[in-house]
C-alpha cells in the first residue's frame, strides 16, 4: 500500500502539538506520512501572531519537529507552486468574498499565501490537506478537480488524533486530554467539532472539567 502524504496546516499542526506526542510531523502513522510546507512552519517563528498565542511554538522540540517535516521541493516545482498559489488566493479570496457576503457575515475571509501554495501542491500531487481553517476547506472543494474528477482530501485534527489512536502510538486518555487542551486554551475549533468528535471516538467530547 501506497504511503498517503498529508500537508499538515499551520491550525492543525497547533492542535495536534497540545499533545506531547514527538515526533509528530515527518512520520509515517496507518499509512499516511504528516509533513508541511516552509511557508507554514515559517508562521511558528518568532515575532508573529501566531506566536504571541503560542508562544511554545517557538521551543527546540517543535521547531526541530518541523524543520524536519518540511516538503523537499524541486527550485521550479517550487517556483511552480508560487505561481499557482498567486492565482488560487485571487480565485479563492473572490470566491470567499461571495460566499461571505451571500450569507451577511461581516467578517470576509481569505486565504493567506502559505494556505494557498499547501492547495496548490495538494491538488497537483494528489495529496491529503489536514485543516480545520473553513475558508480553505470551502474553497478546496470548489476549486477545478483533476483530470481523474477527484477533489482535494481534506482531513480535520480530530481524524489525524484518529490516525494515532488507531496506530496504538497515542491512547484515549491522551485524545481526551489533548481535545480538552484545546477548550483550556479557547482554541477556535470548528463548529460541528464536537459532532465529530462522537463519531469518530464514539463517545462524548470532553469538556474544561478535569
Amino acid at each position: 500500500m501506497c504511503t498517503k502524504i498529508v500537508i499538515v496546516d499551520t491550525n492543525c499542526f497547533v492542535r495536534l502539538y497540545f499533545s506531547d506526542l514527538r515526533p509528530l510531523l515527518g512520520i509515517e502513522v496507518a499509512g499516511h506520512k504528516l509533513m508541511t510546507i516552509k511557508e507554514l512552519a515559517n508562521e511558528t517563528t518568532a515575532n508573529t501572531g501566531l506566536t504571541v498565542r503560542h508562544p511554545w511554538l517557538t521551543g527546540a522540540d517543535v521547531q526541530a519537529d518541523l524543520n524536519a517535516a518540511i516538503l523537499e521541493l524541486a527550485e521550479s516545482d517550487d517556483e511552480q507552486y508560487d505561481e499557482d498559489a498567486d492565482y488560487y488566493r485571487a480565485e479563492g479570496d473572490e470566491y470567499l468574498e461571495c460566499y461571505c457576503r451571500d450569507r451577511n457575515l461581516e467578517d470576509i475571509r481569505q486565504l493567506s499565501m502559505a494556505d494557498a501554495k499547501a492547495l496548490a501542491i495538494a491538488l497537483d500531487r494528489g495529496y491529503i490537506l489536514a485543516t480545520d481553517e473553513w475558508p480553505l476547506r470551502e474553497f478546496s472543494q470548489f476549486v477545478e478537480p483533476d483530470e481523474n474528477n477527484q477533489r482535494i482530501p481534506i482531513m480535520s485534527s480530530l481524524q489525524v488524533l484518529k490516525l494515532f489512536l488507531d496506530a496504538g502510538q497515542m491512547s484515549m486518555d491522551k485524545v481526551r486530554a489533548t481535545a480538552r487542551g484545546w477548550i483550556l486554551s479557547e482554541e477556535r475549533l470548528p463548529r460541528s467539532w464536537q459532532t465529530e468528535y462522537r463519531a469518530l471516538f464514539n463517545e462524548a467530547p470532553p469538556d474544561a472539567q478535569a
